[in-house]
């Protein structure tokens, strides 16, 4: 049995374009997803773009690396100043995904 966060599955299902569009718009009219879902794609997603980069090389290293920046930007941006947040260990980026309303 497996059990995991519908957003999750989403995201996946999103990333590498194997459902068409409609199949998302009839998903969203009969269970809508919480504010912020498009945001924690992004973060969702990271995961299989890394392991894409370590499996198969090639074009996933730039996407994984624009991820990464991109939701540098997004984070701070939410937390309302333009500095890098620090990566290293649990430091002050962890806290801040509470914060700034990208854990649900």
């Amino acid at each position: 049995m497996y059990r995991g966060d519908r957003e999750v599955d989403l995201a996946m299902a999103r990333l590498f374009g194997g459902f068409p569009e409609p199949f998302f718009n009839g998903y969203e009219a009969e269970w809508p997803l919480a504010p912020g879902h498009c945001q924690r794609a992004l973060f969702y997603n990271l995961y299989h773009l890394l392991n894409h980069a370590n499996l198969f090389g090639g074009g996933y290293w730039q996407q994984a690396e624009a991820r990464v920046w991109e939701l540098n930007k997004l984070i701070a941006a939410r937390a309302g100043h333009l500095r890098r947040l620090t990566w290293e260990g649990e430091g002050e980026g962890w806290p801040a995904w509470q914060a700034i309303g990208l854990a649900v």
